[in-house]
């Protein structure tokens, strides 16, 4: 996941800061849900200590109307809940998120905006101060590239993540940098007190490969020449995926095996 070594639950924070960069490479269309009944689906991580869930939900139409992590420690504990709100289009035109910590509630409101051609523009800011700009993210259609910009509390920006995409779910380039600002970089899982090693700045290069029905079924990255991690992904007979297996490597060669799990419940 990008340049830094994290725990699931930081992870899973970073890959869902908008509807749009959701699940990227994993990415499965409105209509299969629709198709499938689908009112929620369910991500966990295959043989793992923490009960934290990844569970989307869906409108009858097929529409992601809801994003919910779950807690570490306690099933139906929920850390995190972004809600989507549509146009009649329909495309997304709001997103709310909340966090749960043990001493407050943290809301704040994605606003987007669209112009003719495809492009896009999301704006993140605390519900409580609207001129505390928290992110951006921009998106050009005719280049498939989106910028994703972190704010800190001067205004400034702290990040700044680019992808390219060779079809509108699937990255080929993740790009970016970051700030060093000093502070200690850490974070606690299950207790424990892990270092975050990350950089100024990275490049990776995706190769993906797809089925007769566009669904990707392996995805490679590399940074440079040298391949980092493999993921392969299984589906069921109605489309939906069921499986995704990443494989890890180090410059001496396979590392680590992770698997995660995706389970559906449908609308009665």
């Amino acid at each position: 996941m990008k340049h830094i070594h994290l725990s699931i639950l930081t992870i899973l924070l970073l890959t869902c800061m908008t509807a749009f960069s959701q699940e990227r490479d994993i990415y499965q269309k409105d209509s299969v849900m629709k198709s499938n009944n689908i009112k929620s689906k369910i991500r966990y991580p295959e043989n793992t200590i923490s009960k934290a869930r990844q569970i989307y939900y869906f409108d009858k139409q097929g529409k992601l109307t809801d994003y919910v992590l779950t807690d570490n420690a306690v099933d139906d504990k929920i850390q995190l809940k972004i809600s989507y709100v549509y146009d009649s289009t329909p495309r997304i035109i709001k997103a709310i998120d909340s966090s749960f910590g043990s001493q407050k509630t943290i809301v704040r409101i994605t606003d987007y905006s669209y112009d003719s051609i495809g492009n896009y523009t999301a704006i993140q800011y605390d519900i409580k101060n609207k001129k505390k700009l928290i992110s951006d993210i921009i998106f050009i259609s005719d280049s498939c590239k989106e910028s994703n910009r972190l704010y800190n509390d001067k205004g400034e920006i702290d990040r700044e993540d680019i992808s390219y995409f060779e079809k509108p779910n699937y990255t080929y380039k993740f790009a970016g940098y970051e700030k060093d600002n000093g502070s200690p970089k850490s974070y606690t899982f299950n207790g424990k007190k892990y270092k975050i090693v990350s950089e100024d700045s990275w490049t990776y290069i995706f190769e993906n490969k797809y089925d007769s029905l566009g669904r990707i079924f392996e995805r490679k990255r590399f940074v440079g020449s040298i391949l980092k991690d493999k993921s392969i992904y299984k589906y069921d007979s109605s489309g939906l995926l069921i499986e995704k297996m990443t494989l890890s490597y180090s410059e001496s060669g396979f590392e680590s095996r992770e698997k995660e799990l995706y389970s559906y419940k449908k609308w009665d």
